[in-house]
């Protein structure tokens, strides 16, 4: 026996098609259209017919046309190709033809009106949920093999198909009924010149929409109507929708070739008062020709629930407009409600640096010449109380003067947070911190974690989970409090690389600083090295001024630091930390600093020589240690190395050493 199911279905299944086993073209599964597991079991129904079932997933259709007019059949292809594009071609009984497409959404079956043509009901009908059609197998009629025309279903995947859309569909059918109405008549209907005495009182349902309305005239073909019953269409159309109806009116009676624009005009204006015809008659007339408006009514129901949903979802291009620009409150450097990294070594003074920033931030001074908005501050000093209270206190008293009898809406938090897992702080947090920035004179600006380390509760910085739950925690924590969240972070071991920890934590960083000291150790530098709104490539140098607080129990002074600018001395004597480069960075920065020295120019607004990076990567050409000559790529990746990122700037097709 033929195993036709068991070895063809489960390739249509792998495709991503739902199959069913069949008797002819009769399902044996009870409760088929589920897609029952039972379908599955490929072996138990080794030689019977497969079929394929439509909606689903992928909203499958097949375009059945059930024409035995050889020409006619053949006309239908020729135009579902041109309309609706490339489909698998499955022939049961010549000339009947069975096209495959898939939908962008999930549609009802459609069909059109059944026509008697040279003797035989012919009709087009459009298959989808609920139903099936044979893929594999002996015809029940013929006895003979289905076939496919060309491509079968085995040789594209569900997600290869044409994509057609509800409309498409609609307006196919409603041609297909123009199209058959001119080769014979629906089942039931008089023959050309007599009265087609339809029942225009069939239903007393009298209002419509206008989309219902044109979707319904779009099915009724108006080539064989008498002068009467057309008159009443016109009559039905404007106690339908008034005279909201004239465009369809017109447009209706145009595919007609006995179209006169002057007389369905002066019918349309001629008809005044309309109380027994509507609506209803119309949809019984187009339900002869497949149109079922309780089905589209559902189908519009379903679209209207999308839109509410998605309600605001888009902006037009025509409401596009500017806005004031990012919302800072660091001048060009912090946003509200962003996130952001400032990591460093041990000893580069980088807690000290964000404290100041937080002190500047909470009493609405400038900040190294950067406007300030004045706003709430809370400092979660995860790494010890002892050294928070004390750097604050030098805060105090270095800046008594300005300070003044002012109390800022500062705040610290120095118990220990958990802000990884599921069952964490971070709820906590957020109520916590709402709770309090209700005593706040003004709004919360800045939250600061110190450090990210600690605040993730022994989870690891360099996998993906770690890192992705913390980006969501932090997102939660400044969506719901309004306020910037900023980590201060370590450095990695290879200082070159930047902060420490999987990537996804950049990625998802608005704004990144990294704090660098240089080899003297008496001065630092914090630098902009990511910005997602502003401009970025700020650089600010400063020195740590050391603050007496007084004695400790064994009479010895203690004190700790405040942040100092450094000046234009200091920072001439900063010695550019040594890393160990590759011998192609090597060559680069030496290479560089040659054509600097014989070729380089400054430009007004600079103080450093640059040369063109044309020149760079001539002078390069074949001198790289590789198994090829240098080229511009190569060249491009070791400049935009993160090793070089503190040596070397390029800008547009300039490059200088930093």
């Amino acid at each position: 026996m033929m195993q036709r199911y068991a070895v063809h279905a489960p390739i249509l299944v792998g495709l991503g098609y739902d199959t069913t086993p069949l008797i002819g073209k009769k399902p044996i599964l009870e409760g088929w259209q589920k897609r029952p597991d039972a379908a599955l079991d490929f072996d138990k129904y080794n030689g019977k017919n497969i079929g394929v079932l439509c909606g689903g997933r992928s909203h499958l259709v097949a375009l059945d046309v059930d024409i035995y007019d050889q020409r006619i059949a053949q006309q239908f292809g020729e135009i579902i190709t041109e309309e609706l594009g490339f489909a698998p071609q499955r022939v049961g009984m010549a000339p009947k033809t069975l096209f495959v497409f898939r939908c962008t959404e999930s549609v009802p079956k459609m069909r059109t009106a059944i026509f008697h043509i040279k003797g035989k009901d012919c009709a087009v009908e459009i298959l989808a949920e609920g139903q099936q059609f044979v893929a594999s197998g002996i015809h029940p009629d013929t006895n003979k093999k289905y076939k496919w025309v060309d491509d079968t279903l085995a040789d594209i995947p569900v997600d290869k198909l044409t994509a057609v859309t509800p409309d498409q569909l609609r307006e196919f059918v409603a041609m297909s009924n123009t199209m058959l109405s001119k080769h014979g008549k629906p089942k039931g209907r008089k023959a050309n010149g007599t009265p087609q005495q339809l029942d225009w009182f069939a239903t007393q349902e009298l209002s419509g929409e206008i989309k219902e309305i044109d979707v319904a005239l779009a099915h009724i073909p108006n080539d064989d109507w008498h002068y009467e019953d057309w008159v009443r269409m016109a009559m039905s159309l404007k106690g339908a929708v008034a005279d909201e109806g004239y465009e369809l009116w017109h447009r209706w009676s145009q595919r007609s070739q006995k179209y006169d624009r002057d007389e369905t005009d002066r019918v349309w204006k001629s008809i005044k008062d309309v109380r027994r015809v509507g609506a209803g008659s119309i949809f019984y007339m187009a339900k002869d020709y497949g149109f079922d408006v309780g089905e589209f009514r559902r189908e519009e129901k379903k679209a209207s629930v999308k839109v509410e949903i998605t309600q605001g979802l888009f902006t037009p291009w025509s409401d596009i407009t500017s806005g004031n620009g990012a919302d800072d409150f660091v001048e060009d450097v912090l946003g509200s409600g962003q996130m952001s990294v400032l990591y460093g070594d041990s000893n580069t003074g980088k807690t000290f640096f964000v404290l100041d920033l937080c002190v500047h931030v909470a009493f609405g001074w400038k900040w190294n010449g950067y406007e300030c908005d004045q706003g709430g501050v809370i400092y979660a000093a995860l790494e010890g109380a002892h050294g928070i209270r004390n750097r604050i206190a030098a805060v105090k008293q270095h800046f008594s003067d300005e300070i003044g009898g002012e109390v800022p809406d500062f705040d610290t938090i120095t118990t220990n947070l958990d802000l990884l897992a599921e069952d964490g702080d971070t709820q906590m947090l957020i109520a916590a911190i709402n709770e309090r920035q209700k005593t706040f004179s003004r709004p919360l600006r800045l939250i600061v974690i110190d450090t990210l380390a600690r605040a993730i509760a022994g989870g690891d910085e360099n996998k993906s989970e770690s890192m992705g739950q913390l980006v969501v925690h932090a997102d939660a924590i400044r969506k719901e409090t309004g306020a910037h969240v900023l980590f201060v972070h370590h450095s990695g071991k290879d200082q070159a690389r930047g902060a420490r920890g999987h990537s996804s934590l950049r990625a998802a960083t608005d704004t990144e600083i990294e704090v660098v000291r240089d080899n003297d150790a008496t001065i630092s530098s914090a630098k902009v090295t990511k910005q997602r709104e502003f401009e970025g490539g700020q650089q600010w140098h400063f020195k740590l001024h050391h603050v007496e607080l007084g004695m400790n129990k064994r009479s010895k002074m203690f004190g700790s630091c405040v942040v100092m600018a450094a000046n234009d001395e200091e920072i001439a004597t900063i010695k550019t930390p040594k890393m160990k480069l590759t011998d192609n960075q090597a060559l680069v920065v030496s290479t560089l600093e040659n054509l600097i020295k014989e070729h380089g120019y400054k430009r007004e607004g600079y103080d450093r020589s640059s040369v063109y990076l044309e020149q760079l990567c001539g002078e390069l050409e074949g001198r790289f240690n590789e198994k090829r000559a240098a080229n511009n790529q190569a060249i491009m990746r070791v400049l935009n190395s993160q090793k070089l990122k503190n040596t070397v700037t390029v800008q547009g097709k300039l490059v200088w050493i930093v």
